[in-house]
């Protein structure tokens, strides 16, 4: 793997991320489970994992004081 220098991203930039990949692995997923390359149950539980996920980020955002989250935001 390349080496890159780090950027920095945030617990709210994660979240977004995050939000933006569920979306396109939803219709990923739905094209793989018509094509019969993935079952409905399979598909359910990986979207169910990020969207798990998802929340714990979430809680941990929510979580964050107001000085925490402008350490976090600069």
């Amino acid at each position: 793997m390349a080496n890159f220098s780090p950027v920095p991203v945030t617990l709210a930039d994660e979240v977004a991320d995050l939000r933006r990949e569920i979306a396109m692995r939803e219709v990923v997923y739905w094209n793989q489970f018509t094509a019969g390359k993935l079952t409905r149950e399979e598909a359910e539980k990986r979207i169910a994992c990020s969207k798990a996920t998802l929340a714990r980020l979430m809680k941990l955002l929510d979580e964050q004081t107001p000085k925490q989250r402008s350490l976090f935001d600069s």
